[in-house]
């Protein structure tokens, strides 16, 4: 994917833990993005403004955390998605 037309900065931080299955290195956490989605649909929420994805994306980072990912980085979503799919 990162010698096309996907390639995105995102992979380039974070694919590197995704494929190897290892949270350890931490770029940014998982609580901490948790947190950022939470203060973006308040944000959008006292503007009045639709958030299409945001529920089902703070319902999986908040079940993340509750599974205790939480101090991982936040590419650990991905084993909360394997685990539930």
């Amino acid at each position: 994917m990162q010698k096309g037309s996907g390639q995105t900065r995102a992979m380039d931080v974070f694919g590197v833990n995704i494929l190897d299955h290892t949270f350890d290195n931490v770029k940014f956490s998982l609580a901490n993005m948790t947190k950022d989605i939470h203060l973006y649909r308040n944000l959008a929420e006292d503007n009045q403004m639709a958030t299409f994805v945001s529920e089902s994306t703070h319902r999986l980072f908040h079940l993340g955390k509750n599974k205790g990912k939480g101090n991982l980085d936040s590419s650990a979503i991905y084993e909360v998605l394997t685990e539930i799919v």
